[in-house]
């Protein structure tokens, strides 16, 4: 569970900073940033799996709109040239090994033979994760 999101140079936030519970009410004004406090969330996912900002934001996705026309458009007052994103989650205990699990799997398919450790870690993670 994502427990706190910040946004720096985002739109019309030069600084945000939310801590999340369960359960939030967001109200605003029109042009007050409600819309894109509750993009920021999905703009950082974007930007994680792409990397890129134009990548994230420029283009249409599944459905959604691009979030800009330029790089311009996304940074606030349009004034820097930089945005920066962080998350807190609340992670399940077991979710670091699954993560190491993942990445070695991943690893070990790019260059198979390579890597004789990266094939004992995946084996390893194959049974103690109920995999054979």
């Amino acid at each position: 569970m994502t427990t706190r999101i910040e946004a720096y140079g985002h739109r019309c936030f030069s600084r945000l900073s939310v801590d999340l519970n369960r359960h939030h009410v967001i109200v605003g004004t029109t042009g007050s940033g409600t819309t894109t406090l509750l993009d920021v969330s999905v703009l950082f996912g974007d930007r994680v799996r792409e990397q890129r900002v134009t990548g994230a934001s420029l283009q249409a996705r599944s459905g959604r709109t691009p979030q800009a026309g330029t790089p311009l458009e996304l940074l606030h007052r349009q004034e820097d040239d930089t945005i920066s994103f962080a998350a807190e989650a609340r992670l399940p205990a077991d979710t670091p090994k699954r993560l190491a699990c993942t990445s070695m799997a991943r690893l070990g398919k790019r260059e198979p033979g390579k890597h004789p450790r990266a094939q004992r870690t995946i084996r390893s993670c194959h049974t103690t994760m109920g995999k054979r």
